[in-house]
């Protein structure tokens, strides 16, 4: 609250609320503003109220720190020897559940009512996600987140402080549990039920003065010293005592009177300041600088967290663990009487791992140890310690939540465990999600409405790109009229806050679905894919990037075309070798034909030769012959006849000599018979 408390300085900010009253400490009730009475009454209700609520918040907050034994529980065990074992199981618990709220943390997106409104929708998104940015709310919603796990109360309080433009700059504190309080007949998780709440503390003097320099006389003539019991934070007043240093006890109180939030700062029975709420929802009425959730809420009505459940099985947990140690580490021994001299120092003795024990001869004495009934009492507690370590465990986010012990178990088991899971916590992320969409409305009505000057603004969106925007910019229309451009104070928007759970499981699921697919549709359909990927949105784009450049590129050829292309080429060139094999064939037919027809003319002409040859010479023969009888004539008819000598009968001598005398170059005879085949048709004998 320390640093919430400049918002109630007239002078923080120029739109901040103006006091209704000098501060008289006589000033009560006049039907405007509530007394200072009747305001301490509505504090000390809370606290006569919630004192059960008060109580478990101081206990959660302590077994969440490890410190989960009370004082009258550890002077016990230690007058037994039993070791305060502690063993912290709840503490991972609220990591996690802080964890998965911020898995599931959404930004907010602005939607317009009509669609003329869809230039005003995006102007607010930008806006909002800049006021966000400006507060650091990724760094307040874990911790609010985890408040309102352990205390079961979380929220902001809004403040105006002045800027440099002319015009407030909205801040968002965190409100600390253990200083809130409320109106105890409130039943509603998100207070918007309460007609009154506010913060208390104790303050320094000193910084209250800094705050009001006009009350710094009042303020010394109240200084309370010491304790109190108007608190609900004494786990942190130990740390807050100090017996030279004063304190006071400073409540920053609002509540509802005449319909409309009003505001009360006092210490005491003295008012700092007062005045009326100067925040306004888009229906123009008031409303708190307290934005509140719970996580849940009894039949009583007293808010309660996490700590309810886990509380009963941390307790039994460390007890077992407790007991099992001093029992591994203790031995019980039945004796008969007189059977030692001392039985403690038999006691020591049987628990030292070198103990020594001398036994008197006591007749018909026992001296047995039970060590089977012991070890089964100790396997019985480690039994029931981890029963209550699992119910710890998968209560909430569970392991298959948190992505542990899932090596065996299919996708379909592990989609059911997180589902399990999650339905455990789905009052208390409803809660919270309800929450942060009223924040959201409420910045957005508090820029609207102190929003008035031009300023520029800078958003940052999903992919880390930078986007300006400029608002309540004063121009003119085509009229020569002066108009502002961007006004804020005009827009019109509903804000809508995506769904958690679906955005993981359902995510998971389709994922899922899609790999069951099969690699195919992955490279047909990448973008898709890519989408439910969990990945970082930048890689994302990047690789969406590739993606679109792969696409644009030319498509590669199917590979059966490619086949098929390869297929045709081989036929074409088979075709284009067995056509020139078949042109050399051509060209080697033709020239065989005309080797052969060359080789038959020339064969005719030889024959022809031949036969002209043998023609000639059967002339020269038959010339001859008839010379011959012209000169055989010649010599009969000269001659007295003799006898006729036959060419054919004479011998060869005889035959050339004839032939020379008939000046023939060759005998005249027939050529000789050829040789007669001697074979088979085949030549063979």
């Amino acid at each position: 609250m320390a640093g919430a408390l400049v918002a109630f300085s007239p002078s923080t900010a120029a739109g901040a609320p103006q006091p209704a009253h000098g501060g008289d400490d006589n000033w009560e009730d006049d039907g405007r503003y509530y007394s200072v009475s009747k305001l301490r009454r509505q504090y000390l209700d809370f606290l006569g109220s919630k004192s059960a609520e008060i109580a478990e918040q101081k206990q959660a907050r302590r077994y969440d720190s490890g410190e989960q034994y009370t004082k009258e529980e550890l002077q016990v065990l230690k007058n037994r020897g039993q070791p305060a074992v502690i063993f912290n199981v709840i503490h991972p618990k609220y990591n996690a559940v802080v964890g998965i709220t911020e898995r599931l943390r959404q930004d907010p997106k602005c939607y317009p009512r009509t669609p003329q409104h869809q230039q005003g929708a995006d102007l607010a998104t930008a806006v909002l996600r800049y006021a966000l940015d400006s507060n650091d709310w990724k760094g307040k919603h874990p911790r609010i987140a985890r408040f309102g796990a352990v205390d079961a109360i979380g929220g902001v309080e809004y403040d105006l402080e002045q800027g440099d433009r002319g015009d407030p700059e909205v801040r968002m504190h965190i409100v600390y549990p253990d200083t809130f309080f409320y109106d105890p007949r409130s039943f509603d998780e998100g207070f918007t039920d309460a007609r009154f709440m506010g913060v208390s503390k104790w303050a320094d003097p000193e910084q209250v003065k800094e705050i009001f320099p006009d009350k710094a006389e009042e303020i010394d003539n109240l200084m309370e010293g010491g304790g109190s019991d108007l608190t609900q934070d004494s786990d942190r007043e130990l740390l807050w005592a100090n017996s030279t240093q004063k304190r006071v006890r400073l409540c920053d109180h609002w509540y509802i009177t005449q319909g409309e939030w009003r505001w009360c700062v006092y210490i005491g029975n003295s008012i700092m300041d007062q005045g009326k709420s100067p925040y306004t929802d888009e229906r123009g009425k008031s409303f708190s600088k307290f934005r509140m959730f719970s996580a849940s809420i009894d039949h009583d009505g007293d808010r309660y967290g996490f700590h309810r459940q886990w509380k009963d099985p941390q307790d039994e947990y460390n007890m077992r663990r407790s007991k099992a140690l001093h029992q591994l580490n203790s031995r019980r021994i039945r004796s008969t009487k007189g059977m030692v001299d001392d039985v403690e120092v038999a006691r020591r003795e049987e628990a030292r791992a070198d103990g020594w024990i001398e036994l008197n001869p006591v007749p018909n004495g026992q001296y047995i140890a039970d060590d089977q009934r012991q070890m089964a009492d100790m396997r019985a507690h480690l039994d029931l310690m981890n029963a209550s370590r699992e119910m710890i465990e998968n209560f909430g986010p569970n392991l298959a939540l948190l992505g542990q012990g899932l090596q065996d178990s299919s996708g379909r088991a592990i989609a059911l465990l997180q589902q399990a899971g999650m339905s455990q916590l789905g009052p208390y992320i409803s809660a919270l999600k309800n929450w942060k969409i009223r924040v959201y409305r409420d910045l957005l009505n508090i820029i609207q409405q102190h929003w008035t000057a031009e300023r520029w603004i800078r958003v940052t969106d999903d992919d880390n790109l930078p986007q300006f925007f400029q608002i309540n910019k004063l121009s003119v229309n085509e009229y020569g009229q002066p108009i502002i451009v961007n006004a804020v104070g005009s827009l019109d928007v509903d804000i809508v806050l995506d769904e958690g759970p679906d955005v993981i499981n359902m995510q998971a699921d389709a994922l899922g679905v899609l790999q069951s697919l099969g690699p195919n549709f992955a490279q047909e359909f990448p973008e898709v894919v890519l989408e439910l990927t969990p990945l970082p949105s930048q890689l994302k784009k990047a690789m969406q990037q590739k993606i679109n450049q792969k696409q644009n590129q030319p498509p590669p050829p199917d590979p059966k075309v490619q086949v098929l292309q390869a297929q045709l080429q081989l036929e074409d060139q088979r075709a284009k070798q067995q056509m020139q094999l078949d042109e050399q064939q051509f060209q080697q037919k033709l020239q065989f034909q005309q080797r052969q027809h060359d080789l038959d003319r020339m064969l005719k002409l030889d024959m022809a030769r031949m036969a002209d040859e043998q023609d000639r010479r059967q002339h020269a023969v038959d010339l001859h012959h008839a010379h011959h009888d012209r000169m055989a004539d010649v010599v009969k008819a000269s001659r007295p006849p003799a006898e006729s000598i036959n060419y054919k009968d004479l011998e060869p001598e005889g035959q050339q000599q004839m032939a020379a005398q008939a000046c023939l170059d060759s005998p005249l005879h027939d050529p000789p018979p050829e040789p007669e085949p001697t074979g088979g048709p085949n030549g063979n004998s």
